[in-house]
C-alpha cells in the first residue's frame, strides 16, 4: 500500500430536482467542474436517488487506497 486517504468532512450534494436513478459507482475528480477523474470504484450497495433526496457521504466514510 502506497497511500490511503479519507474524507475528513461530510460530502453533500445538492437536493435532487429530479430522479438521479440508481447510483452504483463513485468517482473522485481534482476539480468541481471540468476536472480530471483521479479514482473510481463501485459502491458496496447501490443507492437510489429520487426527487428531493440529498446524497450525503458522512465524514470518514469515503476511503481511497492507492497501491
Amino acid at each position: 500500500m502506497i497511500c490511503t486517504a479519507s474524507n475528513n468532512a461530510a460530502i453533500e450534494f445538492p437536493t435532487a430536482s429530479g430522479s438521479w436513478g440508481t447510483i452504483t459507482h463513485v468517482a473522485v475528480f481534482d476539480a468541481s467542474t471540468s476536472g480530471n477523474m483521479i479514482a473510481y470504484a463501485s459502491l458496496t450497495a447501490s443507492k437510489t436517488i429520487d426527487t428531493g433526496d440529498v446524497l450525503r457521504v458522512p465524514a470518514g466514510d469515503l476511503d481511497i487506497t492507492l497501491d
